[in-house]
C-alpha cells in the first residue's frame, strides 16, 4: 500500500482494523508511528467531547425557560394596561373637549331674550344721560355717538349672553331704541333683520363689534333706527 493511499484510510478511520492497513503499518516505522499519532490525537478529540452533563441542568433549563416565558407576560401586561389607560386618557380628553365646545346661538334670540328681561325697567327709566357720559361707555367698545339723540334715557353695562356688552335705550321724539352693542364670537349666528310678535329688530357688525337695534312694531320706526346706524360710528 502506498504512502498517500495508507495516510487516506487512517484520516477517514484511525480505529480501521483494515488488514491491509495493518500489514502496511508493521512494515513500515514511519506509518505506524503516523498511524500511532493519529489514533492518538482522535483519542484526545473524544476524550474532550466526552463532557459530563450536570445533574441539574435540565432544572435550571426549564426554570430559565418559566422565568422569560414569565417577563414575556409582565412585558405584554404592561403594554396593555398602558394601551387602555391611552385609550382612557384620549376618551376622557375628548368628552372635555367636547364639553368646551362653545354653544352655538343665534344672536336675535339673545337680543329678544334680554329686550323681554329687563324691557320693564330699562324702558321705563329716564336718566338723560349726558352725550359725553354715553361716549365714554361706548368708547371701551370703540364706539361714539357723532350727533346727540333728543333723549338718552338709559346707559349701561350689561351681560350679553355672558359678555359684558352696553345697554343703551334711545329716544327721538316718540320712539324709544334699545340698542345693544356686544363683542362679536365665533359661536355666534348673526341675522340682520329679525322680529317677532312685539319687536322688531335690525343689525350690523363692524369688524369686532355687534350692533342691534330693538323698537316696538307698532311704532313707524324704520327711518329712525336708520339714523341710530348713521349717528354711531366704530373704529373697531
Amino acid at each position: 500500500m502506498d504512502d498517500l493511499e495508507f495516510r487516506r484510510q487512517v484520516y477517514a478511520d484511525p480505529g480501521s482494523k483494515d488488514p491491509a492497513l495493518l500489514e502496511a503499518a508493521t512494515q513500515d516505522p514511519a506509518k505506524q508511528q503516523f498511524w500511532d499519532e493519529m489514533k492518538s490525537m482522535n483519542s484526545d478529540i473524544e476524550n474532550a467531547l466526552d463532557v459530563p452533563v450536570p445533574s441539574e441542568l435540565a432544572h435550571r433549563l426549564i426554570l430559565r425557560q418559566s422565568i422569560e416565558s414569565h417577563n414575556r407576560d409582565r412585558s405584554r401586561n404592561r403594554m396593555h394596561i398602558a394601551l387602555a389607560a391611552s385609550v382612557a386618557f384620549v376618551i376622557g380628553l375628548s368628552f372635555t373637549l367636547f364639553n368646551r365646545q362653545p354653544t352655538i346661538y343665534e344672536l336675535s334670540d339673545v337680543a329678544l331674550r334680554h329686550m323681554y328681561h329687563e324691557a320693564d325697567y330699562a324702558l321705563s327709566v329716564d336718566d338723560n344721560v349726558p352725550l359725553a357720559d354715553v361716549n365714554a361707555k361706548l368708547a371701551s367698545f370703540g364706539g361714539e355717538l357723532k350727533e346727540p339723540f333728543s333723549r338718552v334715557y338709559f346707559a349701561s353695562y350689561c351681560l350679553f349672553d355672558k359678555q359684558r356688552s352696553l345697554h343703551l335705550v334711545l329716544g327721538n321724539g316718540a320712539d324709544k331704541f334699545t340698542v345693544f352693542i356686544t363683542p362679536k364670537e365665533d359661536n355666534e349666528i348673526f341675522t340682520g333683520h329679525f322680529e317677532d310678535e312685539n319687536y322688531f329688530g335690525r343689525a350690523w357688525q363692524t369688524s369686532k363689534m355687534n350692533v342691534v337695534v330693538l323698537a316696538e312694531k307698532a311704532k313707524p320706526t324704520e327711518q329712525s333706527m336708520d339714523e341710530v346706524r348713521g349717528k354711531m360710528l366704530f373704529s373697531i
